[in-house]
């Protein structure tokens, strides 16, 4: 159930619209985190990244938002996945904090302090496949 739901958010996420503006809230972002660090299925974790990534893209701000509430960990956690296509969505996540008109500050210092993320970046991209270097 909870998989067609988040399915279907970041399906609407990835067109742009008005009822992907509407979605792009910081309460729909926690909400699909709160998904995906409970959730055993990566299928399912792996829809929770891409969409929050998707509404990212629309308001910036959700990014830093989900960050705030004390993600950080959980995320780098996530890079050590054996998914390599959840360990994709999480750096294209966590990229979203560095791309748009307004870079998120706070999201840049954490990550550049934390020696654990450049640890599982370059394990991350040593283990991916070819095409998604």
């Amino acid at each position: 159930m909870h998989l067609h739901a988040v399915r279907t958010i970041d399906n609407v996420a990835s067109v742009l619209g008005e009822h992907a503006a509407a979605m792009a809230t910081n309460t729909v972002a926690l909400q699909l985190w709160t998904i995906c660090l409970h959730s055993k299925s990566t299928p399912l974790r792996r829809s929770c990244v891409s969409a929050i990534a998707r509404l990212g893209h629309i308001a910036p701000s959700i990014i830093q938002h989900v960050v705030d509430k004390g993600a950080m960990p959980e995320l780098l956690e996530l890079l050590g996945d054996h998914s390599v296509r959840l360990r994709q969505g999480v750096v294209t996540l966590l990229l979203g904090a560095f791309s748009g008109d307004l870079p998120q500050i706070r999201v840049q210092t954490t990550l550049a302090d934390s020696r654990l993320f450049v640890q599982r970046v370059m394990r991350h991209m040593e283990l991916a496949p070819p095409i998604l270097k």
